[in-house]
């Protein structure tokens, strides 16, 4: 009996000793989650490696969404219920939102790419790229952007545009083809971020004068080109061979009120808007 005892406590004792080890506590801390993100956003957001980017040739695939309203035409000068989604991807702004993940506001180099922003915040004085070029279809045909377009884009907006609160306290100057200063009156603090809001693309100046205004042309120097368009229903966008950002792997791109939904994503590097 006595070594029966012994024999069950050793048993015991091993058994313990076997058993599963206690479990970490999972919890992350708030410093850890931030460093975290910090270390996710240097390997995603590097110039040249983010996760959208693709390494290989241009895929020719395509993209089809169902509109989350009814679109009445394709105008972002006038607004209202203009066709919103893939034909973000139509047109660029000069700056525009990283976004590479819910939290990062940050704003990086668009149509313009560099900025500087004087002491006492009212002077931003802008470097535009000098390799994009307008969507190669008339009445524009592939010319190569420049600050006059950016000067012309904010007089329309000026002149009654939906985003005319936007640049009311703003006048221009334009240098050269790629260089022009914005000055304001009064300092703003979030001017650089309605600069880069969605819906402060540039437009040229022959479609305005040929057609009057962008209800149904769109023709930007974005990634996607306007291959057709049916008011309340469908727009449908085709690949811009010559867009100046490399890496998109996205061919077309349809946006239906269709009842049913159906999206088909292929790499586009901006869906932020």
């Amino acid at each position: 009996m006595k070594y029966a005892l012994i024999a069950w406590v050793l048993l015991r004792l091993l058994a313990a000793g076997c058993g599963p080890a206690p479990q970490r506590s999972t919890v992350i801390t708030q410093e850890q989650a931030k460093i975290d993100l910090q270390n996710s956003r240097a390997t995603s957001c590097e110039p040249g490696s983010e996760p959208w980017r693709s390494t290989g040739p241009p895929v020719r695939g395509s993209v089809q969404m169902r509109g989350h309203t009814n679109f009445e035409h394709l105008d972002w000068i006038k607004g209202g219920l203009a066709a919103n989604g893939g034909i973000a991807q139509i047109y660029n702004t000069l700056v525009e939102l990283r976004g590479c993940d819910f939290d990062d506001a940050s704003l990086v180099p668009s149509l313009a790419k560099s900025w500087d922003i004087s002491a006492d915040g009212l002077t931003y004085t802008l470097s535009l790229r000098n390799d994009v070029k307008w969507h190669n279809k008339p009445p524009v045909n592939g010319r190569q952007f420049t600050a006059e377009d950016v000067a012309f884009t904010i007089d329309l907006q000026k002149a009654g545009g939906q985003l005319r609160s936007f640049w009311d306290d703003t006048t221009y100057e334009v240098r050269d083809p790629y260089a022009m200063v914005l000055k304001r009156t009064s300092p703003d603090p979030d001017f650089l971020d309605k600069i880069g809001e969605y819906r402060n693309v540039m437009v040229s100046r022959e479609v305005k004068q040929q057609h009057g205004d962008f209800t149904s042309v769109a023709i930007g120097t974005g990634a996607l080109m306007l291959k057709e368009y049916r008011p309340n229903q469908t727009v449908v966008a085709e690949r811009n061979p010559d867009y100046y950002e490399k890496g998109w792997t996205a061919g077309r791109c349809r946006i239906s009120t269709a009842t049913r939904p159906s999206c088909f994503p292929i790499s586009p590097p901006r869906s932020r808007h």
